[in-house]
């Protein structure tokens, strides 16, 4: 919907609107826990949904997808192609990009999951656990916003900067999850795990939009939520094959599993990159050549 709206500064759209749950992940696990103490679970629970049914109430009146955007002609409501483009499954690129995607999730809820185990592990002095938690959602707005900004730049695009924050985050996971034995340490890790994760999760949409092929350009709605729906089963099984691991090893190897998966993701993402730059060059070529030959040259 925010293509359509902002065509030309579509990924730092995306960038801005993702920095709302950003600031979500900042705010709710504040006012849950301060509504549960002042006024007990069931009350604080309440509270707290009906906040969350006024804002949803409010997305829903006020926004709206662009009447004047090109859309793909709606088929039978029960014909598969009504709900899956099936021209997805075909496309290597796409694939690869998803596939990279579902192995962030792998690496990046387990970790967010044994956050605050790690840090009662640690027992920081003079700062409550959750705050770890807050600290890296705040800290991921800024990488949502950024992120989305050098998208936007003409030498760059958002699947490159995918595949960079995957591997920057891996090389933060991996040295400082085991050694972060100070408080200052730990929060120096949560600030910058916090912005590249916020990297890690504004993004995926903008991917699609950048390696969606031009003349589907309207089917990006059904391309990006294919994407996700590829990508929810890594989500699911990451949590509990980590806690067997934590449980069979140790805290340790949170750092190792984020770590390690999230060098796949960079792996993948590039490729998909790469696969990308090949195909608008060769169609660089060939656009070029039509423009040259014969029968477009004026007599």
């Amino acid at each position: 919907m925010l293509i359509e709206w902002f065509p030309h500064n579509k990924y730092f759209a995306v960038g801005i609107t993702s920095a709302g749950a950003a600031v979500g992940g900042l705010a709710y696990p504040l006012a849950i826990t301060y509504f549960i103490t002042e006024h007990g679970f069931p009350a604080g629970i309440r509270l707290v949904s009906a906040i969350i049914g006024g804002v949803s109430t409010i997305c829903f009146l006020f926004g709206g997808s662009n009447p004047a955007a090109k859309r793909r002609p709606l088929n039978p409501v029960f014909k598969v192609s009504t709900w899956v483009d099936v021209r997805a499954f075909r496309n290597i690129l796409f694939l690869t990009y998803s596939i990279g995607v579902g192995f962030i999730f792998l690496a990046f809820y387990p970790l967010l999951f044994h956050i605050t185990k790690w840090a009662e592990r640690e027992r920081f002095k003079g700062i409550n656990v959750v705050w770890f938690l807050t600290i890296v959602n705040g800290c991921s707005a800024i990488g949502r916003l950024s992120s989305g900004a050098v998208s936007s730049a003409r030498w760059s695009n958002p699947a490159m900067v995918h595949a960079i924050s995957c591997f920057a985050a891996a090389l933060v996971v991996l040295p400082l999850w085991p050694l972060a034995q100070q408080k200052s340490h730990a929060i120096v890790f949560c600030v910058l795990f916090g912005v590249l994760g916020g990297s890690l999760f504004g993004l995926p949409a903008s991917g699609v939009a950048f390696i969606l092929p031009k003349q589907l350009g309207d089917s990006l709605g059904a391309w990006t939520g294919i994407m996700w729906a590829l990508s929810a089963p890594f989500a699911l099984i990451g949590p509990p094959i980590l806690g067997q691991l934590v449980k069979c090893c140790s805290i340790n190897s949170v750092g190792n599993w984020t770590g390690a998966n999230l060098m796949v993701a960079s792996i993948l993402i590039s490729v998909a990159t790469w696969m990308k730059c090949l195909e608008d060059k060769k169609e660089r070529r060939k656009n070029a050549e039509q423009n040259t030959s014969p029968t477009n040259s004026v007599v």
